[in-house]
């Protein structure tokens, strides 16, 4: 059973992890200003009372577990960027092991409808997927350096799954071409992490610049059906974003500062002009609570590039836990 007024599309969930530093806690020095902090505390607030009402719903049997599951873990995720922002290390940790907990339960799930004979492999790789990244972030946490490395090889592996079943269904015209470039991207992500702690990185540059030519493809298309009326200025604006994203980790693999200067100024200026034109639907409004902290994130990202000469903050990996 599904309750679309209640579960915000994960296409919001691509752009808020995005936005998130994944497992780091900020400098002591580089604290968050007010109007930051204000917006991470609102959209806890907001996912917090989400997961209110499908609690509630779930006693009336008017929805699932899976459902109040899905709006959990986008809760601990939405926590664990306030607990980095204010440099809570101990909550951090909770945080980490609370998707843990929330993603086991998931593959559980997936694994006892499997029992029954319904289900699907793609659902179970993306569940043993997300298990595998949520570890991963736990890891590195911890600095247990080389459970991080186990789990993100698992991460790799299940990519690759679900990159095979993905193009078996494109195949049937099953699945959305969006979803399946959205898919290679993330496997080139996953391989491009494991490239660089195996000391590497540069070895999956190939693979990068042609994601980069798929997610520009992607945009275009979008775009167009943008024009034609098909898509809303939302479903634009991820496209853009994850264009930009994409864009900005082979600049920054390549080490060219004129791109990656150029990017997060496009970046900055797509969040500026998409934030006057949502509604004040609810869809718009969830929308701008994190297009919003995209924003600010990205602000602070152009300073600290600009100030050090290179991008501290890799965030390509939190595509790897959606």
């Amino acid at each position: 059973m599904c309750f679309p007024k209640l579960r915000f599309s994960c296409v919001f969930l691509c752009l808020l992890v995005c936005t998130s530093r994944i497992g780091t806690a900020a400098e002591p020095n580089d604290a968050t200003s007010r109007e930051d902090h204000a917006k991470l505390v609102a959209l806890v607030d907001f996912l917090d009372s989400e997961l209110d009402i499908a609690t509630n719903l779930m006693k009336q049997q008017a929805a699932s577990k899976a459902e109040v599951d899905a709006i959990h873990a986008d809760l601990a995720m939405a926590r664990h960027d306030l607990a980095v922002a204010e440099n809570d290390t101990d909550e951090i940790h909770r945080q980490c092991q609370q998707l843990i907990n929330i993603r086991g339960r998931q593959l559980q799930r997936e694994l006892d409808i499997a029992k029954m004979g319904f289900g699907s492999k793609l659902k179970r790789s993306t569940a043993k997927r997300r298990l595998a990244f949520a570890h991963h972030v736990l890891a590195q946490v911890d600095d247990r350096e080389e459970d991080a490395l186990r789990y993100l090889k698992l991460v790799v592996r299940y990519c690759n799954d679900e990159l095979e079943q993905l193009q078996k269904l494109q195949a049937e015209e099953a699945v959305s071409p969006v979803a399946l470039n959205r898919m290679r991207y993330r496997m080139t992500v996953a391989e491009y992490h494991l490239a660089k702690a195996e000391g590497n990185s540069r070895s999956v540059l190939p693979k990068l610049r042609t994601s980069v030519d798929e997610c520009n493809h992607e945009l275009d298309q979008i775009t167009q059906l943008h024009r034609q009326g098909y898509a809303d200025i939302i479903d634009q604006h991820f496209a853009a974003i994850h264009f930009f994203n994409a864009k900005l980790l082979l600049a920054s693999l390549e080490q060219d500062n004129t791109v990656v200067q150029e990017v997060i100024d496009q970046l900055i200026e797509t969040h500026e002009q998409t934030l006057p034109r949502l509604g004040n639907k609810r869809k718009g409004r969830v929308a701008r609570l994190i297009i919003e902290q995209a924003l600010e994130l990205d602000r602070k990202r152009k300073i600290q590039f600009q100030r050090d000469g290179y991008l501290e903050d890799d965030l390509s990996t939190s595509v790897l836990g959606v």
